[in-house]
């Protein structure tokens, strides 16, 4: 399964390299909300570079973290200097969760690029301990509505169809529980934070996503010339400050 390639691996630095840290209150969100303690086992789905999944080792001394990206998981690993997580890099919807295992099975900001929702929806549950919670987490950036037209139509330009704009919410997601009679119906909340980001940063960020991750270097590099160049003629400003709204969607695993 390590040697599957993965698109991501082409955009793994750039991506780690424009992503914020996610602020202090949602970190703590998360771990109120599932009141997570040091014997709690918790894997992260899609960790990426860990940007979640070190946050989440703060809270407990059993954290997991998952991602077909064999470059994503390298720059973990790397970051990892005192071995703390348990990194493991293979695709989401094959792995075995086991049975009654996990206190809290999380994924921020990749689980909509997961297959077969329900089937992975089920492997989740079933590697729940009763109470254990199934999260999806998401952000929106304080310069998406601005820069929502631009983004779209640059990206077309580049022969790439936004589709639906707000994908990554997972709008899906309570559905697919609700078809699930083990877990409970989804609560979602959201807390706000004030931010600021740098024309230069976005840009580099949207030619990492998923949309882009198939880019060749000198059309993923025309990309983010072109964001800058049309960034630069909508704002007054390099930057670009608001709320960015950081949300959780989560479900329990009923008591048997």
């Amino acid at each position: 399964m390590n040697a599957i390639k993965s698109d991501f691996d082409h955009v793994a630095k750039p991506y780690d390299s424009s992503l914020p840290p996610i602020p202090e209150g949602y970190c703590q969100l998360i771990r109120h909300r599932f009141n997570l303690g040091r014997r709690d086992r918790v894997i992260d789905l899609g960790c990426g570079t860990g940007l979640l999944t070190f946050a989440l080792s703060h809270f407990s001394n059993n954290v997991e973290g998952i991602d077909i990206s064999k470059k994503m998981i390298e720059i973990a690993r790397k970051r990892d200097t005192k071995r703390r997580i348990k990194w493991i890099c293979r695709p989401v919807e094959s792995f075995d969760f086991g049975q009654d295992r996990y206190s809290l099975i999380v994924s921020y900001e990749s689980f909509h690029l997961f297959s077969n929702v329900d089937g992975l929806i089920k492997k989740c549950e079933v590697g729940l301990r009763s109470n254990g919670f199934l999260c999806v987490g998401w952000c929106c950036f304080q310069w998406e509505e601005p820069l929502k037209s631009v983004i779209i139509d640059v990206f077309r330009s580049s022969g790439i169809d936004w589709e639906e704009w707000g994908y990554w919410r997972c709008s899906d997601f309570p559905a697919a529980v609700r078809r699930n009679k083990h877990l409970s119906p989804v609560i979602e909340e959201t807390i706000r934070v004030q931010a600021s980001s740098h024309i230069s940063s976005i840009a580099l960020y949207l030619a990492s996503i998923d949309k882009a991750a198939k880019l060749e270097a000198n059309a993923r590099m025309n990309l983010i010339e072109e964001l800058t160049r049309n960034f630069r003629k909508l704002l007054s400003s390099e930057w670009i400050s608001g709320l960015t709204s950081y949300s959780i969607a989560y479900s329990s695993k009923c008591v048997s």
